[in-house]
Parts: C-alpha cells; structure tokens; sequence
C-alpha cells in the first residue's frame, strides 16, 4: 500500500510542476481518483523600469508608475524640480 501512495504522490507532483495552458486534473493511476486541481499562474503584463539615475550614477531598478517613464519616487522629485524656480 505504502508503494502505491509513493508512486500517486510522484505522479501529483510530476504534474503540479508541468506547465500547462488551462486547468489540469490530476488523477491517481493506480485508484483513477481525482485527488487535485492545479491551474496555470495568470502572468501579468511587465512594466516599464524606471529611466531616472541614482545618486550613485545606476539605473534605478522599480518599476515606472502607470502612465509615466519614472517610479513614484522620483516622479515625485522630478515634479518638485519644475515648481521651484531656477536660480541664475
């Protein structure tokens, strides 16, 4: 018996890590019960980096805020720069 749940936990396994394109049901082959549902992870579109420089001279590594080219971060110092007036 202990054989049997061995060869039923390997094939859950087997399948819980295949990628598939819809739901999969995963079935024992020794009993042919349904014993899991696994479902493929839904990818959500990637977002654009962020084009701003750190102090350190890198490229900052979040992600840009929708509809902008910067994070939040430096959105926000990049607005703060424009309100304050320039010095001659």
């Amino acid at each position: 018996m202990k054989f049997a749940k061995t060869i039923a936990l390997i094939a859950l396994i087997s399948v819980a890590f295949a990628a598939t394109n819809a739901a999969v049901t995963v079935s024992s082959p020794i009993t042919n019960t349904v014993s899991a549902k696994v479902s493929k992870k839904v990818l959500k579109p990637s977002r654009p980096q962020c084009k701003a420089t750190t102090l350190s001279g890198n490229r900052c590594k979040r992600h840009a805020a929708e509809g902008s080219n910067y994070c939040s971060q430096h959105a926000a110092i990049f607005r703060k720069q424009e309100k304050e007036p320039k010095a001659k």
